[in-house]
């Protein structure tokens, strides 16, 4: 999910197209032979792109907007991997969020 953040704000191509991802363009694919093997892929960001002036600003709003859809898929708050850049500040906004988000979603 991280990963697909990443490229979608062109972090490490200053020169591509920064792509906005909604909640929407994120889903959940499930293994029905092993539906402990599901992974969180980007599925839909065709209408959403956008030239880059900010690849930072737009990586933080697609990985907001990431963090959002995992919360709504698992009923928990998502957290960045210790040591990775402003995982302090984002990870404590979203668990500041993580109430609003899944009491929304009926999970609390």
């Amino acid at each position: 999910m991280i990963t697909s953040c990443e490229a979608g704000a062109a972090l490490h191509d200053q020169n591509g197209p920064v792509h906005d991802f909604q909640p929407n363009a994120f889903m959940l694919v499930i293994n029905p032979l092993n539906p402990d093997d599901a992974h969180i892929v980007v599925a839909d960001f065709g209408a959403d792109v956008t030239k880059a002036h900010n690849p930072a600003s737009a990586f933080e709003q697609n990985l907001s907007r990431a963090a959002t859809f995992y919360a709504w898929m698992t009923g928990e708050a998502f957290q960045l991997p210790e040591g990775y850049p402003s995982a302090d500040r984002l990870n404590a906004d979203y668990s500041a969020r993580a109430p609003e988000i899944l009491g929304y979603r009926g999970y609390v």
